[in-house]
């Protein structure tokens, strides 16, 4: 692209062949980069709700076209039809609306965490910790939160490195 950014074929063709709106652009590549991670849902014996919310997040108001859209690719809408009763059932429909309990302006003060993606990293857990203690409260959130700060902190300081590198490993775990 004009930025010198790296595009995938589907955006670059959308974008300035087709001519779509950049919000319409925007959600056919949430679909076609997550449409496979629904795929793979189908071969589940069952859904794991940490995963399945932090998809359904990532995904937000597309996860049921890109849901019904692996159906279609696997040939079983039949069986999309269940994974959506059962996402359903697990009361994640709409987890992706739900606010964190604190936000990223009390988590950073709370917590005495600097501005910048350190914050995300915090807010992620958080997140992963409301999909398995959905009636969990803001105060244990926060101790939990405590907690990882303590193993994210140890386990910074044992693997060292620059803080941008330190952001790429915990992003990944």
């Amino acid at each position: 692209d004009r930025k010198l950014r790296e595009v995938s074929v589907v955006e670059f063709m959308i974008r300035e062949s087709i001519k779509f709106k950049n919000k319409d652009v925007r959600e056919v590549v949430i679909l076609m980069e997550n449409v496979d991670i629904f795929c793979e849902l189908f071969k589940q014996g069952e859904l794991r709700r940490e995963d399945t919310g932090m998809l359904l997040r990532k995904t937000k108001g597309l996860w049921v076209t890109c849901l019904f859209l692996a159906g279609i690719l696997e040939q079983s809408i039949k069986k999309a039809q269940l994974i959506y009763k059962r996402i359903a059932d697990m009361n994640l429909d709409l987890f992706w609306k739900n606010r964190p309990l604190l936000d990223g302006r009390a988590l950073g003060q709370t917590l005495g965490l600097p501005k910048g993606p350190i914050i995300g990293i915090f807010l992620e857990e958080q997140v992963r910790w409301t999909l398995l203690n959905p009636t969990g409260t803001k105060e244990e959130s926060l101790e939990n939160l405590q907690n990882f700060q303590k193993h994210f902190e140890s386990k910074r300081q044992l693997e060292g490195g620059s803080r941008k590198e330190q952001l790429k490993r915990a992003h990944k775990e």
